[in-house]
């Protein structure tokens, strides 16, 4: 998936605010802004993830603002999820205000006028908001009634909004390191999870569609899966008891997804397993320490399924690796599962 990292790092000071002034203005929903600082500095990652478009921006005090002639000049129907992670921001659109605090969401329509404002910075002097772009048509809820959350602070809360949460975290984070292969389904959890996220603040939260409720469950238990593969204890039962459903309506769930929940364990260790045997920052490591980090603990058994998947030892599989071919097989992230 394209990944993209950009700051002002390489301008000269007198160039920075400017240079974000343009990217900014640059946007498929652009906006105006303005700074009061004259050291500004800023630095915004991105990630194309199909429907959903996922950006981290740290930047110095700041006003970004969504005119009527901006929307006329550009308006891709978007919500954008606003997740402060460090200051506070405030959010003004369909005359309500929201303060965002740190571990807070903020929603905004980029259909209609905006204002946002940095009101509180970290100790560093910067503040530091995850934004998420979701289009409108692809969310399972009627306009209406998310139009309803426009500018209100909304707390993470339990259940989906702190997995969503992490997971926002955890992509930006492993950002450089996601193969494009994955961006499709990664963007599919996004947008079931921001839906459950926000059918739990509406007051007819409840009537979210069914087949819709099971994309959002399964898009937490698809989560949970990709942060506990190095966990040996791993099992269709452990991931029933976490997510509070039965094992035979987790293989229910599954029915109609391309593998099997241990299927879907397996593939996805060794796959992660693969994509390190390849990457030459870790030729040093052992087999066995490799295999154990993705949650095989006795090598014999790594073998045998990486054989059986791949038609190689994963010995000569890394004899015959070549750095300069990368592979597109999923996140290198032995340093952190």
């Amino acid at each position: 998936m394209p990944y993209r990292s950009l700051h002002t790092g390489s301008l000269p000071p007198r160039d920075r605010f400017d240079w974000w002034r343009e990217l900014m203005l640059a946007h498929d929903a652009p906006t105006e802004s303005e700074s009061p600082s004259s050291g500004f500095a800023g630095t915004v990652e991105g990630l194309e993830l199909g429907d959903a478009r996922v950006a981290s921006l740290v930047f110095h005090p700041l006003r970004a603002r969504r005119t009527p002639a901006l929307i006329r000049q550009g308006d891709p129907e978007d919500y954008e999820l606003v997740f402060t992670l460090e200051g506070e921001v405030l959010v003004s659109q369909h005359r309500r205000d929201a303060v965002v605090a740190s571990g807070q969401f903020a929603l905004r329509s980029t259909s209609h006028p905006y204002d946002c404002r940095t009101r509180r910075t970290a100790a560093s002097g910067t503040a530091h908001v995850v934004t998420v772009h979701i289009p409108r048509a692809t969310l399972p809820l009627a306009a209406d009634q998310v139009d309803q959350l426009l500018a209100r602070s909304l707390p993470l809360g339990a259940g989906s909004g702190g997995v969503l949460g992490d997971f926002l975290q955890s992509l930006i984070r492993r950002g450089p390191e996601l193969a494009p292969a994955e961006g499709k389904r990664l963007g599919t959890a996004v947008v079931d999870l921001a839906a459950g996220f926000l059918a739990g603040h509406l007051p007819f939260g409840n009537r979210l569609p069914p087949e819709s409720r099971e994309r959002i469950l399964l898009s937490r238990i698809d989560s949970f899966i990709d942060d506990n593969l190095a966990d040996t204890d791993l099992s269709p039962a452990s991931i029933a008891a976490r997510h509070h459903i039965s094992v035979r309506y987790l293989h229910s769930l599954f029915r109609r997804q391309r593998h099997t929940v241990s299927a879907t364990i397996r593939n996805r260790r060794l796959e992660r397993c693969r994509a390190d045997l390849a990457d030459p920052r870790w030729r040093h490591l052992p087999l066995q320490a490799i295999a154990a980090h993705w949650g095989y603990p006795h090598l014999a058994s790594f073998s045998r399924a990486f054989r059986a998947a791949y038609g190689i030892p994963p010995s000569d599989f890394r004899h015959r690796a070549t750095p300069s071919t990368p592979l597109d097989t999923g996140p290198s992230l032995l340093r952190q599962p």
